[in-house]
């Protein structure tokens, strides 16, 4: 799934298909509680999501901020950026 379809989904609803529907996050056997998009850089030149669990998120988060990510919860719709977004845990 690439991202760009993800962002422009309808409500995010394909955000929340893929956070349901996950087993694992990207980084660990937990299962995930938000969506991360990477925007593009110079040397990846295309958006990037990443299933995260809530203590990945925590522990990546200063990283997600300078990179400008989006996060998107499990009720789907973007709940903000990564510097605007405290507890996963508690959204959706």
């Amino acid at each position: 799934m690439d991202a760009v379809r993800g962002e422009a989904a309808a409500g995010g609803t394909e955000w929340a298909w893929r956070l349901a529907m996950a087993d694992r996050a990207c980084c660990c056997t937990a299962r995930p509680v938000v969506v991360v998009v990477l925007p593009p850089t110079a040397d990846r030149p295309h958006p990037t999501d990443l299933l995260l669990c809530g203590h990945h998120f925590h522990a990546a988060r200063p990283a997600l901020v300078a990179a400008g990510a989006r996060v998107y919860g499990a009720d789907g719709p973007l709940i903000g950026d990564a510097e605007e977004h405290g507890d996963p845990v508690q959204v959706g």
